[in-house]
């Protein structure tokens, strides 16, 4: 339940996402607000702004000409050569609270004309006193809607969705039906002239909005002390994004090879800024509001989980489960990194987790799975090997079969679901390990291939490596069966040498893992 937005006479809210509200405040980086007809959307921003008591300009962006927000060229001026707007009552010279309705009805130019507005409060270079700036659409399977330019979406910091009416509970549906505005029944003090019933809440909104901008400002002066120093003390928020950003494109872009329809997230550095200062603002004004108000003041790690979800545009522009995909993505990236939030954190273990998401390497990944088992945790172990599961194309038997014997000389190096997997990636040519034909392009380098794989024994102890380097050759001979008439360069093979060598020494230290517990290194096989 909302506290500030309560009494502003909104309901449904949930007190996560009013404090994310209060921290735009803070910032005054602009929020979209993205629901179904009906839901308050463009009543909480216009109740904000009265109680703050600024004026507010409220803009239809499908509909608003651009002349309505900036005022026609006075003629005057313009005979001067000088451009100077005729201010009116509604254009936005003087509004320092602006609401944008209708985001996603506004047509392409529409939308390019906004962009400047919405992000810099700027029109043609011309600074406006805009201070805050709140957005409203419906989902994007409203008729009438256009799908939106990402530069356009990536000029909100945050996209807030209010409850519908039959998902709030009881308590506050009967808040909802209660309500009146001040333009509710606008005919109905024509009849009763002669009756005092102002202030009685039958036809008049009775919200103290001077009581509430006070605590308001309260709250915001708190939290803005709190927010420059927070901004100088957690410099490890701003390494976790870092490492997130790069974490999250990785686990976004595996989802895409099984359905095409969606698209990695890809986190720019305006977005990127945009989370950091959220996130900060949002944890002020948790605390501001602890301070003063006596609210649950929730753990670090849940308020920026609950502060990305929000910063991250999901579905804007898309129907369907791909939204919930994303934020599950989302989710799962946070929770292989949260460790970075932690008071104390292990620099040499962060840089374990990180690695472990973000390589493509699958070997370093089992490297990193089997080697340092008990610093990643049961959950990012977990994490980690359905990562490596998820491989498709690609054989990792030699690294199933190494890890399965890790296991049985360390047990539980593998989580108990995982052997069974590993077990259904293992094939025959561990047993008889052989490499694909040549192709007359690949002749010459017969006898250099040989070498390669005869640098390794076929004997119990380097086996394992022998058959890593089968699978490095094979791979080659697959990259380097269409080359041209030209021939294969001497760099490709040296390159292929280099890989055998990095991948077999990390099979290594895998199998050594496994002799550190006491057992005879013949036993790997």
């Amino acid at each position: 339940m909302s506290l500030i937005l309560d009494k502003l006479g909104i309901y449904g809210w949930r007190q996560q996402e009013e404090h994310k509200i209060l921290g735009s405040l803070l910032t005054g980086d602009p929020i979209l607000m993205v629901q179904t007809l009906g839901s308050a959307k463009s009543a909480l921003a216009k109740a904000i702004g009265k109680a703050l008591g600024v004026p507010v300009g409220v803009y239809d962006a499908a509909k608003s000409m651009f002349e309505d927000i900036i005022g026609f060229p006075n003629p005057g001026e313009l005979a001067k050569g000088n451009f100077k707007p005729v201010h009116t009552s509604i254009t936005c010279w003087d509004k320092e609270m602006v609401i944008v309705d209708e985001v996603n009805r506004a047509d392409p130019e529409m939308q390019s004309k906004w962009l400047e507005f919405i992000r810099g409060r700027t029109i043609m270079g011309y600074v406006t006193p805009c201070k805050w700036l709140i957005g409203a659409m419906n989902p994007i399977d409203y008729e009438g809607t256009q799908v939106m330019d990402p530069a356009y979406v990536g000029r909100f910091s945050l996209f807030l969705y209010p409850k519908q009416f039959l998902d709030m509970n009881e308590s506050d549906r009967k808040k909802v039906i209660a309500k009146v505005s001040d333009d509710d029944a606008p005919a109905l003090m024509h009849w009763m002239k002669k009756e005092k019933i102002e202030g009685n809440g039958a036809t008049k909104d009775t919200t103290n909005y001077d009581a509430v901008g006070e605590k308001i400002c309260e709250i915001m002066s708190q939290a803005a002390h709190l927010y420059v120093q927070m901004v100088h003390e957690m410099t490890y928020v701003n390494h976790f994004l870092a490492r997130f950003a790069v974490s999250l494109k990785e686990e976004t872009s595996k989802a895409t090879k099984k359905d095409t329809e969606t698209t990695p997230i890809i986190i720019d550095g305006r977005r990127a800024g945009l989370m950091f200062r959220a996130i900060i603002a949002t944890r002020a004004t948790e605390i501001a509001m602890a301070n003063q108000c006596g609210t649950k003041l929730h753990s670090f790690q849940d308020t920026v989980l609950d502060t990305l979800k929000s910063a991250i545009p999901c579905g804007l522009n898309e129907t369907g489960a791909s939204s919930k995909d994303q934020l599950g993505a989302i989710e799962r990236t946070f929770r292989n990194l949260q460790s970075y939030l932690d008071d104390e954190r292990d620099p040499h273990r962060l840089d374990l987790l990180y690695e472990l998401t973000s390589t493509r390497d699958i070997t370093r990944k089992v490297e990193i799975l089997l080697t340092e088992a008990d610093l990643l945790g049961s959950q990012n172990k977990m994490s980690g090997w359905t990562r490596v599961m998820r491989q498709e194309g690609l054989d990792i038997s030699v690294l199933a079969l190494v890890a399965l014997q890790v296991e049985s000389m360390h047990n539980g190096t593998l989580p108990p679901n995982v052997v069974d997997q590993l077990g259904q990636k293992l094939n025959s040519n561990l047993v008889i390990p052989t490499i694909h034909p040549l192709t007359q392009t690949q002749m010459p380098f017969a006898d250099r291939l040989c070498a390669i794989i005869d640098e390794y024994k076929e004997d119990n102890t380097q086996m394992p490596l022998r058959l890593m380097a089968v699978a490095c050759v094979n791979e080659w001979l697959e990259s380097t069966a269409d080359a041209n008439e030209r021939g294969i360069p001497e760099s490709a093979l040296e390159q292929l040498e280099r890989n055998v060598a990095t991948k077999t020494q990390r099979l290594e230290r895998m199998i050594k893992r496994g002799v550190e517990t006491g057992a005879d290194p013949s036993s790997v096989l």
